[in-house]
């Protein structure tokens, strides 16, 4: 009896996370994609893209592709190139080049903010409008809203926040310790920006930039730096403030993805070249603590890219110069724990450095269950943030229409 109230007790307040469908269809690499279904990840042929690095992909909350981007070129959902869809400003020797992000409170307007390579060469950050209406209902890019002008000298670094009304668009200037946050609202883009001004003049542009699903922690790593840069984020504010940085016992030219783990308590790294993914245990708290907790979770005689959260809470792995992706089963976990698998997904055409870029907010739908003892009402209650419906679906279809609720 003693276990078994153990047990009720320690599920009393269960946390579970799942994300929409937004992310359901991924473009990247030389023509391959994949898709996820309710068993998990599938490669796709139809892709359209060819691109060594940054790209961004987009469906409605019900798994329906609407576009995808190199942030050169924006293909419909037909994978036809969008009237007025070439000649964006991202790069594909960007490492992210493109995200995609919907206009609050409209399900047709959508903006692609794109970055070019890293440094002064570059053409900095822009946004282009999609209208989904157009074209057939496949979306063509908005002449009057297109290319318009950002910020000069960008990083190859952009990253979205979800906020309460709308959403923060992150990049960093290169060669300074500048961040420049821009907001979108249901009025669309403000182009006057936040400047913060963090503790840490970086040299170079670097590579890689993550955001944790909460939005509140940011990640990047920089050419010339011996670590890896956390920073924390305001939501309310959009205000970017260094944190701590992390030791690594590779060279910080050779550092490339950074992921958060769906707690933001365990930061993934994985280099470009000889393609470890590395983990860092942020719940220790400073900086000597988590540089001492580097752990290779995954070696590879493959090259490495990207890492992005899936739609099933797992962190996939772009493994440059083949055709497949490895995969973090449980990223929550520490140590081998964590469950790194070398093949996960078995492409249809080749995989070079980057994946698609998403707003990471897409995977921090949560719903706690309260009160599990016999005679007791059991409660289900959710984060609506950026939820527009719910359907609950209590798995016992003897109970009827007490089966489900939109409540």
């Amino acid at each position: 009896m003693i276990k078994h109230l153990l047990l009720l007790l320690s599920l009393s307040a269960t946390l579970a996370s799942f994300s929409q469908g937004q992310a359901d269809w991924w473009y990247f690499g030389n023509n391959a994609g994949i898709h996820f279904e309710t068993g998990g990840p599938v490669a796709v042929n139809d892709g359209q893209l060819s691109t060594s690095e940054g790209c961004a992909s987009l469906s409605d909350q019900a798994g329906n592709l609407l576009f995808y981007t190199d942030g050169l070129t924006a293909y419909d959902r037909t994978h036809t190139v969008m009237p007025n869809g070439t000649g964006l400003l991202g790069n594909g020797s960007s490492t992210h080049s493109a995200i995609i992000v919907p206009r609050p409170g409209s399900n047709t307007d959508f903006y692609i903010f794109t970055v070019d390579q890293g440094g002064t060469s570059g053409q900095g950050m822009h946004y282009s409008k999609v209208d989904i209406t157009l074209n057939s209902g496949n979306g063509d890019v908005v002449t009057s809203e297109k290319n318009v002008f950002l910020v000069d000298d960008t990083s190859e670094k952009v990253a979205a926040v979800k906020k309460s009304n709308g959403y923060w668009i992150i990049t960093h200037l290169a060669e300074t310790n500048q961040f420049y946050t821009y907001e979108v609202t249901s009025s669309g883009v403000n182009t006057t920006p936040l400047i913060s001004n963090t503790a840490w003049n970086v040299a170079g542009f670097g590579y890689g930039l993550a955001v944790s699903s909460t939005g509140n922690k940011l990640a990047g790593v920089f050419f010339s730096s011996d670590s890896i840069h956390v920073f924390d984020v305001n939501i309310s504010t959009g205000e970017v403030t260094a944190n701590y940085k992390i030791g690594s016992t590779i060279s910080s030219s050779t550092m490339y993805g950074l992921e958060f783990s769906p707690n933001a308590e365990v930061l993934y790294m994985q280099a470009y070249n000889a393609g470890d993914v590395r983990q860092f245990d942020l719940s220790l708290g400073n900086s000597a603590a988590i540089s001492a907790s580097e752990l290779i979770v995954g070696a590879s005689s493959s090259g490495g890219g990207q890492l992005q959260t899936g739609r099933d809470g797992k962190i996939y792995c772009a493994r440059q110069g083949t055709t497949r992706l490895s995969v973090i089963n449980e990223p929550d976990m520490l140590g081998s724990a964590c469950d790194w698998q070398d093949t996960a997904v078995v492409l249809t055409s080749g995989c070079v450095w980057g994946l698609p870029t998403f707003i990471q907010s897409f995977f921090n739908a949560s719903f706690e269950v309260e009160n599990f003892c016999l005679g007791v009402e059991t409660e289900f209650s959710m984060d609506t943030a950026g939820v527009d419906s719910v359907l609950w679906n209590f798995g016992e279809p003897s109970s009827g229409s007490n089966n489900t609720s939109s409540l």
